[in-house]
């Protein structure tokens, strides 16, 4: 939580310091495809929604720096992982395997710096960097099992689970770098943009499965 409060106040002066400066505001709806870092998994796609502003201090010059706020939805599926059953006589006598189909909704809130060049008549390239945090909404991922089975007796010692229960009952935050460029025509454009995780998602469905999630975002924008 101190990185999401140092994160706010910056916010608030970067607004309080450019309130004067050429701003281009803008809505924006995208797809997603995000995968985890290191966990096997198959990538999935998402929707993805949101708006933000960039600020031009300098007329004459391409450089901004902008914020935005958007809702991702990130899914992704992994199969064949086991877990403690909780069938009797006793919860580590059986293992239980399932698929996880991953469906979590983030808010997303990035902060960017960024260079916008003419390349011809009403058509403008951009290249951006940043940082962004992510704030889970909602964990709809669902655990499907698909058989279980009794562990003989010399497993019950030194089997090993993939994930195990855990009392945590909220996915953790994270936090992103991104990279990104996008190409407008008028008041319309196109973008794609890639986000590295610094920190992994955790306690998803409330098991220790988790990892780092990498994203590439496409998405079309209204400039305005």
């Amino acid at each position: 939580m101190n990185t999401l409060k140092v994160f706010c106040w910056a916010l608030v002066l970067f607004i309080a310091q450019n309130v004067t400066a050429k701003t281009v505001k803008y809505v924006e709806l995208g797809v997603n495809r995000s995968t985890f870092r290191n966990e096997s998994c198959t990538p999935g796609c998402g929707v993805s929604v949101g708006f933000g502003i960039d600020y031009y201090p300098w007329q004459k010059f391409g450089g901004f720096w902008g914020w935005g706020l958007s809702i991702q939805n990130k899914k992704m599926d992994i199969k064949d992982r086991t877990l403690p059953s909780a069938a009797p006589p006793a919860t580590l006598s059986f293992v239980s395997i399932k698929d996880f189909d991953i469906n979590i909704t983030f808010i997303e809130i990035p902060i960017k710096l960024g260079y916008s060049i003419d390349v011809g008549k009403h058509i403008t390239l951009t290249f951006l960097s940043g940082y962004a945090i992510s704030v889970p909404l909602n964990d709809n991922t669902t655990s499907n099992p698909i058989r279980s089975r009794e562990l003989a007796p010399e497993e019950k010692e030194t089997f090993e689970f993939d994930y195990v229960q855990k009392d945590e009952t909220h996915v953790t935050s994270s936090n992103y770098l991104l990279v990104g460029t996008s190409i407008a025509y008028r008041n319309m454009s196109i973008s794609i943009d890639y986000l590295s995780a610094r920190t992994a998602t955790e306690n998803i469905v409330n098991t220790s499965l988790g990892d780092k999630i990498d994203s590439i975002k496409i998405s079309f924008a209204f400039l305005f």
